[in-house]
């Protein structure tokens, strides 16, 4: 039990570690194509969220600031969890180990930005000075979608439509060894990969991976050029900085 407990920490501090990195280190990949220098690549990721831990806290413009805290907070443990059972220390262990559970708690990962986009009541961190509507405004009983919720109808599209290329590929490795837990695909004598379905699963993983993770051009949460800047726009001081270790884990 103590040696679990131990390796598990220790997999998920060198998880985190790598996750305040991975940023800094793509900057620095995307400087070299522009032919630039680029930041050091501790400061997008390391220094980033320290910055962020020490900045004023604020109250965010939510219905219930509290729920909007706390479902950033269970997709971090979601990350967390995936990042821990996926360790070999962790196969054998009450079925954790296995794509279900993977599968599964990614899935509530997905799902914590629908909260998001519904419990971020603001544009830019302002009010509007009344409930705008943004469809059917003018018709009687017609649904209608406020201005400020378009961010969960965003992140409700992605979870039902946009991962699921990723899902498909991350059953194949499963599917080849016919079972479903990490030791099974673990006790295969040759690399998923060198077949065919396993590098059209390996195509298949890299976009359904970038849609996970809102990466150009698939950033259907986190658009950058939207005044809305998805769910996510109300965090801030050591959330904004959670946030960033949720992104860089996963």
């Amino acid at each position: 039990m103590i040696s679990l407990v131990l390796t598990t920490m220790m997999s998920l501090a060198l998880g985190v570690a790598c996750g305040l990195l991975i940023p800094g280190i793509e900057r620095k990949v995307h400087a070299r194509i522009q032919q630039r220098v680029g930041p050091p690549i501790t400061t997008p990721g390391f220094w980033n969220v320290m910055k962020f831990l020490f900045k004023k806290r604020i109250t965010p413009n939510s219905p219930n600031p509290a729920l909007y805290h706390l479902v950033l907070t269970a997709a971090l443990a979601c990350v967390l969890a995936v990042l821990a059972i996926s360790t070999p220390a962790w196969w054998g262990i009450l079925g954790f180990a296995s794509v279900l559970g993977v599968a599964g708690l990614l899935k509530v990962e997905e799902s914590v930005y629908v909260f998001m986009g519904s419990l971020a009541d603001s544009v830019m961190s302002v009010r509007m000075p009344a409930n705008d509507m943004t469809r059917y405004a003018s018709f009687k009983d017609a649904v209608r979608t406020p201005f400020e919720r378009v961010s969960a109808v965003r992140s409700l599209k992605m979870i039902t439509l946009g991962s699921f290329p990723f899902y498909i590929a991350l059953f194949i490795p499963f599917v080849k060894a016919g079972g479903v837990g990490f030791a099974d695909v673990g006790r295969l004598s040759w690399p998923v990969i060198g077949s065919l379905s396993g590098l059209l699963g390996a195509a298949t993983y890299f976009i359904g991976y970038n849609i996970m993770t809102n990466n150009r051009p698939f950033d259907i949460i986190k658009p950058k050029v939207d005044i809305i800047e998805g769910g996510l726009m109300e965090y801030a001081a050591a959330w904004r900085g959670m946030y960033y270790v949720l992104s860089g884990v996963l």
